[in-house]
């Protein structure tokens, strides 16, 4: 009876207390609660506050009539330590996702670095390009040149071989118009021959009629004389005929031996002439020959120069695409530093809080501790069951716990999520590798390319995260993690104040 009687009046004096403490920790999971309901539907805001490490109070309701216990002590002490470690578990699991983000983005500044230098090669492949088309332009024009200077020795040399052969050709005909000349002349010198033979003969019968006309006139036969000087006149007519017929074969002879002399002299320049030309003809064709084979030469190698012209314009063409798409490439990279590096330093971020508000959760379990301690230490209560309310409070600690568990598990299941996606994404890295071409570039492209799909499977699992079932994935919310901490400092101080309120009212009953 004594010891109920003692029991009573520490019960009295410390039960508004007791009920502060138990509504404190049913306002916690009910919080708790409220943010796991509403992060399933909706992203909750997250507060980037590093410098959060003070909660605020959650006010007491007015006391009302219940029994406290020694068990009641022990499990806020319990509930403020699982959470406390909860806290932990979330703080460890940010530090490793800030970690991740940290080496993705230690992995993409990389290949941002790699991105800008190929993006520099395929700079200088473009300048280099455009020297080579510059010198395929120059050897084309050489080699045009060329072929032009040994299209025209060829044509001279085909020129001459044809006026040479023309040479040759044109001895038959000069020796024909030779011998034809030298026909004619010996028929006209026979003329001529006939001609001064008739002269001849006629200047005789003149001669003849002139001693017949003598004889007459010293016999001065009348008659005799008369038929003398009609024989001699008829004498002396047929002599001036055959003069003059002579006279005319003779012209005809002297044109026509200048005709002969002049066609002699014609054949003798022409086979002289056709002699030279028919020992030029093996040269000539010789050159013909040699002038052909040095075109063909010049030709194929306009033609070679004409094709390098292609291939090396082709190449430049290429360059410059490569190196507008090596553009491109470095323009994402740097894009996708950029994010890696906000979302390192955001996450970075968020760890820190997390550790921050993990400590203070360590403050309040050390407290509910110590108030579990001092009121052991101060006297032996009654272990009797609690009512409804400490039922409710108790229920209310385990949904925090259960909350707590579920968003470690959605956390989990949200990285396993952007695991599989970086797995996808790297596969996807590979496939596109084995059907590069081999050029550096595309190779980079479908590299940069796969990191990009990567980072984005990573920031897609981030957002799965963010808008998750449990308001705590990696983590929920700072805001959750704050209201969670200043509930559970809340309890901390109300069991504390319950544990002084048992030790004052058992040394005043002493």
């Amino acid at each position: 009876m004594p010891n109920t009687t003692e029991h009573y009046k520490m019960y009295k004096n410390g039960k508004q207390w007791v009920y502060s403490m138990m509504f404190t920790a049913a306002l916690m999971g009910g919080a708790v609660a409220l943010s796991n309901t509403a992060s399933a539907d909706t992203a909750v805001p997250t507060t980037e506050n590093t410098g959060m490490t003070s909660t605020t109070p959650v006010p007491a309701p007015a006391p009302t009539s219940t029994a406290a216990s020694l068990d009641d002590l022990a499990k806020a002490a319990q509930s403020t330590s699982t959470a406390a470690s909860t806290a932990h578990s979330q703080a460890d699991a940010a530090q490793q996702k800030a970690d991740k983000s940290s080496q993705t983005a230690k992995q993409i500044n990389a290949d941002d670095a790699k991105a800008k230098q190929i993006a520099t090669s395929t700079s200088t492949a473009v300048q280099e390009a455009g020297k080579q088309v510059d010198k395929a332009k120059k050897a084309v024009d050489d080699a045009s040149a060329k072929a032009v200077t040994a299209n025209d020795a060829n044509t001279k040399a085909k020129d001459q071989l044809a006026k040479d052969q023309a040479v040759v050709d044109q001895l038959n005909s000069v020796s024909q118009s030779a011998s034809t000349t030298q026909s004619e002349l010996v028929i006209s010198k026979d003329n001529l021959d006939q001609a001064e033979k008739t002269r001849s003969e006629a200047t005789k019968a003149q001669d003849q009629a002139d001693k017949e006309l003598a004889e007459a006139q010293k016999s001065q036969d009348s008659e005799a004389i008369k038929a003398a000087e009609a024989k001699y006149e008829a004498a002396k007519e047929a002599t001036n005929t055959a003069s003059a017929a002579a006279s005319e074969k003779y012209q005809a002879y002297q044109t026509a031996k200048k005709t002969a002399d002049a066609a002699q002299a014609a054949y003798e320049k022409a086979e002289k002439d056709a002699k030279a030309a028919k020992d030029a003809l093996p040269a000539d064709k010789a050159k013909v020959d040699s002038t052909k084979k040095a075109l063909d030469a010049a030709e194929k190698a306009r033609f070679d120069a004409t094709k390098a012209l292609e291939t090396n314009q082709k190449n430049l063409d290429q360059a410059k695409k490569e190196d507008a798409q090596a553009a491109e490439v470095v323009k994402k990279a740097d894009a996708n530093a950029k994010t890696a590096n906000d979302t390192a330093a955001k996450d970075a971020k968020i760890a820190q809080a997390l550790k921050l508000k993990a400590a203070d959760l360590d403050k309040a379990a050390q407290a509910a501790q110590k108030a579990y301690e001092d009121a052991k230490q101060g006297g032996k209560t009654d272990n009797t069951p609690t009512d409804d309310a400490v039922k409710a409070a108790e229920a209310a600690a385990k949904a925090a716990q259960a909350a707590a568990q579920q968003a470690i598990d959605a956390a989990k299941a949200a990285q396993a999520a952007a695991m599989a996606a970086q797995a996808a994404a790297a596969q996807a890295a590979k496939s596109a590798t084995q059907q590069a071409n081999g050029q550096a570039a595309a190779k980079q492209a479908a590299a940069m390319a796969a990191q990009t799909l990567a980072f984005q499977a990573n920031q897609e699992a981030a957002a799965k995260q963010v808008i998750a079932k449990s308001a705590a994935a990696l983590p929920a919310t700072a805001k959750a993690v704050e209201n969670n901490a200043a509930a559970l400092t809340a309890l901390a101080l109300a069991g504390t104040a319950m544990a002084g309120a048992v030790v004052l009212n058992k040394k005043k009953h002493n």
